[in-house]
């Protein structure tokens, strides 16, 4: 059986003053975009998890959701 592992960077973060990350900061709308779309490109690959993982960092648990919309289907 064949494992793969997917080490994805989070999206976009919405921080114009750019300060330092304390992992209270949230996406931009086009980090949200770009990782749906992400998604998108992974199922579109037939790529289908055994499992998500994310940091506590709020950027990081929103980029795996925003990732997962594309497998709603698949109750996981």
């Amino acid at each position: 059986m064949k494992t793969e592992i997917f080490l994805i960077r989070h999206g976009d973060p919405d921080n114009p003053e750019k300060i330092i990350y304390d992992g209270t900061i949230s996406l931009s709308k086009f980090g949200k975009e770009k990782m749906r779309k992400f998604g998108g490109m992974l199922r579109a690959m037939n790529v289908i998890p055994n499992a998500v993982i994310s940091s506590p960092f709020l950027r990081t648990m929103q980029s795996a959701e925003e990732i997962m919309k594309n497998y709603l289907d698949l109750n996981l």
